[in-house]
């Protein structure tokens, strides 16, 4: 059997919930329906998708956190909220954080009190729309997708500065990039076995006949480094090859599945 390059999220789900004890689900098209109802927009197909296939996975859930449908928001929402519940036109001191810095003071400026100093018809000029997609177990970081960006074949994903969630940063250059990401993450500490240093890596792929070019297509480059996957039918070894934007490799990352759905 061949080899098989770049799963598509559904499938690595389809092969990976299984093991952790999960079984394969996504939400209803009345759940998606109401949450596009709430929104008052319809969700890009290829993430509708995704949820209506996948969404209730419990990978999805076990490092970072997917947005179930039911609490999606988009980012002007959010402002909206923030500023009718906090911000006061009248207060210079509105957003300026101050903290003590060895012998002297530090400040910074929340950069939604310029924001909010304009009717939201001119926000677009300081900030795009994105719908919230996704967000790191503790807080860390949210994940979003641009409004304008819905009708795209190729969707890209977005990452705001840690600084009041103001200034977004292409962070994956696909929508497909950034879901296996989250499910590699989700499996990382699983006791996979890990191939680090680069010549044990080629002769992996040697020994494998698996392909280096086919397996890293030239692509717009993901400021993270990419995450890439492959399946060997007749070992039942599933891999996850990361390396870096210049193209230098990271890691390798096996699993041996199964043939019954049962732990590594």
């Amino acid at each position: 059997m061949e080899i098989q390059y770049h799963l598509s999220p559904g499938e690595l789900l389809a092969f990976l919930e299984p093991v952790y004890g999960g079984c394969v689900a996504g939400f209803s098209e009345e759940e998606l329906s109401a949450a596009e109802g709430e929104l008052g927009i319809r969700l890009p197909a290829a993430y509708r998708n995704f949820l209506r296939g996948y969404g209730k996975c419990s990978l999805n859930s076990v490092q970072n956190q997917l947005i179930a449908p039911s609490n999606l928001q988009l980012i002007y929402d959010h402002y909206r909220e923030e500023r009718d519940e906090d911000y006061d036109p009248d207060d210079p001191e509105w957003g300026v954080d101050r903290w003590f810095n060895g012998t002297d003071w530090d400040e910074t400026i929340n950069p939604l009190a310029e924001l909010f100093q304009h009717p939201e018809s001119e926000w677009g000029r300081f900030v795009k729309d994105h719908l919230i997609i996704w967000h790191e177990n503790q807080g860390c970081w949210i994940a979003g997708i641009r409004v304008e960006d819905f009708e795209k074949d190729t969707i890209p994903v977005y990452i705001p500065d840690e600084l009041y969630t103001y200034a977004w940063e292409m962070e994956f250059p696909s929508l497909e990039e950034f879901l296996t990401r989250m499910i590699f993450d989700a499996v990382a500490y699983n006791d996979p076995r890990v191939l680090s240093e680069s010549s044990d890596i080629q002769n992996f792929f040697s020994e494998h006949r698996i392909d280096r070019k086919t397996l890293c297509p030239p692509e717009a480059c993901s400021p993270s480094g990419h995450c890439r996957s492959f399946f060997l039918p007749e070992k039942r070894l599933l891999g996850f090859f990361l390396y870096d934007v210049n193209g230098e490799p990271d890691a390798l990352y096996l699993y041996a599945l199964p043939e019954s759905e049962n732990v590594f």
